[in-house]
């Protein structure tokens, strides 16, 4: 009776109460604390609920919103994506050539004030998960664009810019963060076609000392909210197997990063202390058990399809149609072996549930967990039954409470349950973002070589652009939408006030197109910047005015296009009117993917496709895409058609292709000479981009690059174009390295505009004219060929056992990989004395000059503060400039060391005017100059005379030198760096619970409590301290 009493008394409150009356409200207590009280609200079916990036429900109580839905994923790496007109910034290799940590955090900040915009406007998630801060260690990855370079120590400082920026900082007038950020992805992740099934074998050295240095960092420096855990299973140790008994020699063996406590808990919560929440990549917890994938509990047969609905209907019962329990288990498995190891929450692609919302109930039901025993583990190859009483599903309410408390903390932090608008004193592209990124690429222009003083050109020059991105701009991926964009031909017809008189050819651009007649998505969904006509959809018409065919008229018709299955459809062409008989239709290819090209020709007659016409261009289909498209060429191969921007000067323009992987056909190529030769100064502005081709000539996500030479025949072109005229200089708009040896050769000036954003077209014509003045360091080293990196030809003598490309070593210092260790990995004797373009490496159009650097200091020890090396810096020239002022340690071969060449330490950013001298103060701490012991587990220091070279680049021969005396000490523990002597003694399994787990010190999962008499006496780990069995 007294229950009964009690629940009518609480249903009686509820019934009048509003949301301000539930005390998770209560703004007096801290937002961990009002986080559990929501959590204790929520019934365990509820708190499920919220483990995926989708939760597309919201939770109430008696009519009262207390929990809304949400969606956890969101873009913004260099600008708001996917979300419609946001400013586009410079990818992230293209912002790290800044070496500008103040700009880095300007353009953060602008983005997310875009990015709270976005919510006020359209109710968009406040979380997004940026920046990707993994390890430049092969250019080789497909996602070498989005990092930030191959230095932990630079890595880290603009990750730390980044993230400060991005989520705003906590003061008495913000009480509430802006944005939350996510660092990605945890960890030692540089391999794309194998993401998501091999294992990064790595030294707890290497591990420490390169792949973890720039989250650690975010995570204390900054304080990032979020982390994502990354695709690949990670080990330290090559004797390591995963549950299926894989190892080493298959790629496999070791945790996946979404498993692994000793990334998730023990390095990242006890050790560097985050406060926030883990995310899975997107899938990643099916990847940790799926065919095909990583198979870490072992090979299975699946029987039928699992219900992946994001609505709470589907979630709820995933598992109806499935004849036996074997997928349940699996992923009950996988949902287990994250939540305890960390693994807050498990992305999924948009339209699906998380294996955490699936089965995190199954793995807390005593029920279910008894049917574990009913499907033994074994091998990939379900030959060998590895485990016949397994024991992974133990999850329980407890765990889940603690993974739903900091996914909703961060909740509460953005305000979202207290009605809070934070104070955005911006508009969506506002004037001040756009000149911020023009800023950011201006500063990105990396100025390679400038024989001759070529550059910068005069006005008075007749100049040819050629090349596929003569005029077109890359944003590169994950990019966002800008309105405003600048184009080099665009820039330079305004700095030069030139006007065309011309009609369009029949060889039309998909973009842009001159009105959007019918836009079922919006213009600014249909051109994005990429290049290519996207989003298209049925019912769409899209017009191209004064189109002139050509007096003969054209016969032939070649349209280039890319499309997955879901947006095959036909693509009709009327004259002068949508509503005139479509006087040619075509349909579409699958190519796969939506920026997979193929060619679709047909045949035309010429005396209906003659003269000048408007070209409306209607989409219709039974999908709701319609592909995506690069052209529409109308020809007559017996009457070509010369644009008029080849003839007429004094700014003339070729686009020898549409692609950078498309070929120049040979009459292309001469009509480019014939161009050249009109003009004074050549500009062949050309790259990469982030494209899928069969040839792996360029890369992207889940896409590596195969090659460093360019895509396409654009070295054909080039060498063409010097020898018609040999003032041409290569502009290049790349994501990563190129191997450009014969330009390198042979040209007379040679500038990197990397991916840079919405106004690149504007920066490299300001570089060019002398309007500024580059500044740009290379954050990577460029090899001087594909031949200085892993192989997995048997032959060669930096052979690969792990074959893939020889893109699975990540031992750096074993393989010669970046600057640090070029020239002197013991497994990699291919590389050359130099490379071709060293770390920190960038020319200007002045000269400076560096005075003797001073110390304030002689000797520098853990508690004596940084030593700051003072240097003056002369600028020489007539120029005023910027000049990125490097310091670099290194030990004179002491052992502790290893085979490293030297350690970035220290830099500074300086504007110096012309004939003048400005002073540059750079400090060095103590941990920078510390390695990683493997015996002691943490970060030393030995007894050292440390050799500072203040330098232009990490090669720089002329370097000035300063002697620095490091005492011995202890810079750094880690969480497993404790005496031995002090670990406490468990000898037997009776001193343990039955549901606790046993690892390795480096985080490998060994064995339940059960099996723990079965051990070898040695050190372990249990709920992430450390003890012996003896």
């Amino acid at each position: 009776m007294k229950k009964k009493t009690i629940l009518t008394a609480f249903l009686a409150v509820a019934m009048s109460a509003s949301a301000d009356d539930f005390p998770w409200m209560n703004t007096s207590l801290s937002f961990y604390e009002r986080a559990k009280l929501l959590c204790k609200e929520l019934t365990l079916r509820e708190k499920v609920d919220q483990l995926g990036n989708n939760v597309s429900e919201p939770i109430r109580r008696n009519g009262v919103t207390i929990l809304p839905s949400y969606q956890y994923w969101n873009e913004a790496i260099h600008g708001v994506a996917r979300s419609g007109p946001a400013t586009s910034f410079p990818e992230s290799k293209g912002m790290s050539a800044t070496w500008d940590p103040q700009l880095i955090y300007d353009c953060a900040s602008a983005t997310s004030d875009e990015a709270r915009i976005y919510h006020i406007n359209k109710g968009k998630g406040l979380n997004y998960w940026s920046p990707t801060i993994n390890m430049s260690r092969d250019p080789r990855w497909g996602r070498e664009e989005e990092n930030y370079g191959e230095d932990p120590f630079l890595t880290g400082v603009l990750a730390v810019e980044f993230v400060k920026g991005f989520q705003g900082e906590l003061t008495p007038e913000t009480p509430y963060y802006k944005i939350i950020a996510c660092a990605k992805h945890f960890a030692a992740n540089n391999y794309e076609q194998g993401r998501q099934s091999t294992t990064s074998f790595v030294t707890e050295k290497n591990m420490r000392e390169y792949y973890l240095p720039a989250f650690e960092m975010a995570v204390k420096n900054a304080g990032v909210k979020s982390v994502m855990a990354a695709y690949n299973a990670l080990s330290t140790d090559i004797n390591e197997k995963d549950a299926a008994g894989a190892g080493y020699k298959d790629s496999h063996g070791g945790l996946p990063c979404a498993g692994n406590r000793m990334l998730l808990t023990d390095i990242l919560r006890k050790e560097w202390g985050f406060n926030g929440y883990v995310v899975s990549d997107c899938a990643g917890l099916s990847c940790i058990y799926r065919d095909t994938k990583h198979l870490y509990f072992g090979g299975y047969t699946a029987d039928g399809e699992i219900n992946r609905g994001k609505d709470f209907s589907a979630i709820h019962d995933p598992y109806s149609s499935l004849p036996t329990q074997v997928q349940p288990v699996m992923e009950a498995r996988a949902a287990t072996l994250a939540i305890k190891a960390g693994c807050d929450t498990n992305c999924e692609f948009m339209n699906n549930s998380s294996v955490m919302q699936r089965a995190a109930m199954n793995a807390t039901d005593p029920a279910f967990r008894a049917l574990e025993k009913d499907y033994p583990i074994k091998d990939r190859k379900q030959t060998t039954v590895i485990n016949s009483n397994p024991s992974y599903i133990n999850l329980t309410e407890e765990d889940i409470d603690t993974a739903v408390v900091r996914v909703l903390e961060t909740r509460f932090a953005l305000g979202e349950f207290d009605n809070y608008t934070y104070p955005i004193d911006n508009t969506l592209e506002s004037e001040k973002n756009q000149a911020l990124a023009l800023k950011a690429a201006q500063e990105s222009i990396t100025l390679l070589k400038n024989d001759g003083g070529l550059l910068p050109i005069s006005a008075d020059k007749k100049v040819a652009l050629i090349g596929p991105y003569a005029d077109a701009i890359m944003l590169g991926d994950y990019s966002g939408t800008p309105t405003y964009t600048t184009t080099p031909y665009e820039a330079f017809t305004k700095k030069l006030g030139f006007e065309l008189s011309k009609a369009r050819t029949g060889d039309i651009p998909a973009v842009p197109f001159d009105k959007a007649v019918v836009s079922k998505r919006g213009e600014g969904s249909n051109d994005k910047g990429a290049g290519n006509l996207e989003n298209t959809a049925l019912g769409d018409i899209f017009l191209y005015e004064k189109v002139n065919f050509g007096e003969a008229g054209c016969t032939d018709f070649a349209m280039t296009c890319g499309a997955k299955s879901s947006g095959l459809g036909t693509v009709s062409f009327c004259l002068d009117s949508k509503d005139n008989k479509p006087f040619l239709t075509v349909s579409n290819k699958d190519t796969g993917s939506w920026t997979k090209w193929t060619t679709v020709t047909a045949t035309v007659d010429p005396a209906v496709v003659n003269g000048v016409h408007d070209l409306y261009v209607k989409f219709s289909g039974t999908n709701s895409y319609c592909g995506n498209y690069q052209s529409f060429k109308f020809s007559n191969p017996d009457a070509p058609q010369i644009p008029a921007e080849e003839t007429q000067g004094p700014l003339y323009l070729c686009k020898t292709s549409a692609n950078v992987n498309e070929k120049a056909s040979a009459t292309m190529i001469q009509r480019a000479v014939d161009v050249a030769k009109r003009a004074d100064v050549v500009i062949f502005i050309g790259g990469t981009n982030f494209d899928k081709p069969a040839d792996h000539a360029t890369g992207t996500e889940s896409h590596d690059r195969w090659q460093l030479t360019f895509p396409g025949n654009q070295d054909e072109v080039l060498k063409a174009l010097y020898e018609a005229n040999h003032n041409t200089v290569l502009v290049l708009e790349t994501g990563s390295s190129v191997d450009i040896t014969w330009a390198k050769e042979n040209l007379p000036a040679i500038m990197e505009a990397w991916y840079g954003g919405q106004a690149q077209g504007q920066a490299i014509c300001d570089a060019i004219y002398g309007d500024i003045n580059p500044g740009g360091k290379l954050t990577s080293t460029w090899y001087n060929s594909i031949d200085e990196l892993p192989s997995e030809d048997p032959s060669a003598k930096n052979y690969s056992e792990f074959k893939r490309k020889g893109m699975m070593e990540y031992n750096i210092d074993d393989w010669g990989y970046t600057y640090m260790y070029y020239g002197k990995g013991a497994k990699n004797p291919c590389q050359a004395e130099k490379p071709m373009y060293p770390f920190g490496y960038g020319l200007s159009y002045t000269t400076f000059e560096y005075e003797t650097p001073v110390l304030n200091m002689q000797s520098i020890s853990k508690t004596s503060g940084d030593a700051v090396v003072t240097v003056n810096v002369k600028n020489t020239g007539k120029r005023d400039g910027t000049e990125v002022v490097q310091v670099y340690a290194t030990f004179g071969g002491n052992s502790c060391y290893g085979n490293l060449n030297k350690r970035l330490v220290g830099f500074k950013r300086v504007e110096v005017k012309a004939g003048e001298t400005v002073k540059a103060e750079i400090p060095v701490s103590y941990r920078s100059l510390a390695y990683y012991n493997t015996e002691a587990h943490n970060f030393q220091v030995p007894a050292c005379t440390v050799t500072l070279e203040v330098a232009t680049n990490s090669a720089d021969e002329n370097a000035k030198k300063v002697s620095l005396n490091a005492q011995a000490g202890i810079a750094e523990d880690s969480y497993i760096s404790t005496n031995i002597d002090k670990f406490p003694v468990i000898s037997n399994s009776t001193q343990l619970a039955k549901t606790d787990h046993v690892y390795t010190v480096m985080g490998a999962y060994v064995c339940s409590a059960s099996d723990y008499d079965k051990l070898p006496e040695g050190v372990y780990i249990l709920n992430g301290y450390k003890y012996i069995k003896k």
